[in-house]
């Protein structure tokens, strides 16, 4: 749309004595628009809106602040940057009981290109054994091994197990611009399940099971 009020702009610029009626008509733009951009008025698209709570200044402190925290991997939850916006307002303006909006954070989420990802949860010593060249180095002796050994898509497979623990919260939505899946640690302090699946590379799958928590009983007592 905007492309097309450029062309008739130019048009009444370059034939001074063309209507604004027929402008509209040759380039099918709305009149009220045209006349606007005609009198020098932007788009309100990429204007900022004169009724912000907070300044561009104390928007890019908030930003600095979720990208500190997600930097050294801790998660950030949207009542974090509603809480860090309510402090600033309140600094600023000396009112304790000054506030965002109901809709400030999702605007603000939106407004600077942050997304709402699912936090998992993972394993504290795998949290902390995790490494990116140790990976990639495993899957390299890994196609090394595969292609000297012949070895078909059908006998490689994958076992994955997901613990449902007891006692700890569900998985939950954090504030990122990482396009990689998020975790946080997770001590080994919870009973649990375990939920096993099987698939190979050739699309086959095994069908899932599940292990729970056994007790032993003396051999005597069973009957």
């Amino acid at each position: 749309m905007e492309d097309r009020i450029q062309q008739a702009i130019k048009y009444l610029q370059e034939n001074p004595g063309a209507s604004l009626a027929k402008a509209v008509r040759e380039f099918a733009v709305p009149r009220g628009r045209l006349r606007y951009r005609a009198e020098g008025r932007p788009p309100r698209k990429g204007i900022r809106a004169a009724n912000t709570r907070l300044t561009v200044a104390e928007e890019a402190a908030v930003c600095r602040y979720i990208d500190r925290l997600d930097h050294i991997n801790l998660a950030v939850r949207a009542e974090f940057i509603t809480d860090a916006a309510n402090a600033i307002l309140r600094e600023r303006s000396r009112d304790p009981e000054a506030h965002v909006g109901c809709r400030w954070t999702t605007r603000f989420i939106k407004r600077h290109h942050y997304s709402k990802r699912l936090q998992k949860t993972l394993n504290s010593n795998r949290a902390a054994s995790e490494d990116l060249n140790t990976v990639k180095e495993y899957f390299e002796k890994l196609q090394q091994v595969i292609h000297e050994q012949g070895i078909v898509a059908n006998d490689i497979w994958n076992m994955d197990e997901t613990g449902f623990r007891i006692g700890v919260g569900k998985n939950q939505l954090i504030i990122t611009k990482r396009k990689r899946a998020h975790y946080f640690s997770l001590p080994e302090n919870s009973e649990s399940a375990t939920a096993v699946e099987a698939i190979s590379t050739a699309g086959e799958a095994c069908p899932a099971f599940l292990i729970l928590s056994g007790q032993m009983v003396m051999s005597q007592f069973v009957l």
